[in-house]
């Protein structure tokens, strides 16, 4: 039967804590990077929004500068 003293627990306590808190903090990355990807995305469609709606009032007046009649 195997013997176990107690430095070979600590090692292995410590080992274990040390493969638990990398693996806690990886998980908070990834959500980190998560989170700010759907912010950034959001804003990209939020500007590209605002660009068609600027281009589409631009070609609006446009449209009306040059149906209106020529005195």
């Amino acid at each position: 039967m195997f013997r176990f003293t107690i430095r070979d627990v600590l090692w292995l306590t410590l080992a274990v804590g040390l493969g638990a808190g990398w693996f806690v903090e990886h998980r908070q990355q990834v959500a980190l990077r998560l989170k700010q990807a759907a912010i950034q995305g959001e804003l990209v469609r939020s500007h590209q929004a605002e660009a068609l709606r600027a281009r589409d009032s631009e070609a609006s007046s446009r449209f009306r500068a040059s149906a209106e009649p020529n005195p």
